[in-house]
């Protein structure tokens, strides 16, 4: 992937919180998973979630408060949103609801994108990944989880 993709992602990603338009930029696994790995942080988790899905809505606002209280060279957050294209309004303000200036939207086919992902990963929404510095998949989980519980296995992963 180029480096000028990259780049722009980047800088995507560091406008979270802005009043400005919502950036939804639809991508692969492997594109997110090459951001992920190429993020200096410390500790990158990505959260998979969607505007139709209850519970990804409801702990949605954990990851946001996430990024706010870690240094961003400490914690990333990745949004990846599994909604379809057709529904990119719904997505662009339910990120303005949250102060979300970027997420990304899956593309790709179901199955190869939630096996690039984690082999364990059945596909279902919401589901939270924890990556180390290097890239590597340190934690993984399905269903609903809390900002303690984040911050819990955050914490976990920056003791290392």
């Amino acid at each position: 992937m180029g480096r000028q993709f990259l780049s722009g992602l980047f800088g995507a990603l560091l406008l979270v919180g802005s009043g400005w338009a919502q950036t939804v930029r639809p991508a692969t696994a492997t594109e997110i998973l090459e951001v992920v790995r190429e993020s200096p942080a410390t500790v990158k988790v990505v959260n998979m979630w969607a505007t139709w899905c209850a519970p990804c809505v409801e702990e949605f606002p954990a990851f946001v408060r996430l990024q706010q209280q870690y240094d961003s060279s400490q914690v990333r957050v990745f949004f990846v949103s599994a909604d379809f294209e057709d529904e990119l309004p719904a997505v662009r303000r339910f990120l303005q609801s949250q102060g979300v200036r970027f997420s990304f939207l899956k593309q790709g086919a179901d199955d190869a994108f939630v096996r690039a992902f984690s082999p364990e990963w059945t596909g279902a929404l919401p589901a939270t990944f924890l990556y180390d510095m290097a890239g590597n998949l340190r934690g993984f989980w399905e269903g609903k989880t809390t900002y303690d519980q984040l911050v819990e296995q955050v914490q976990k992963l920056l003791n290392r």
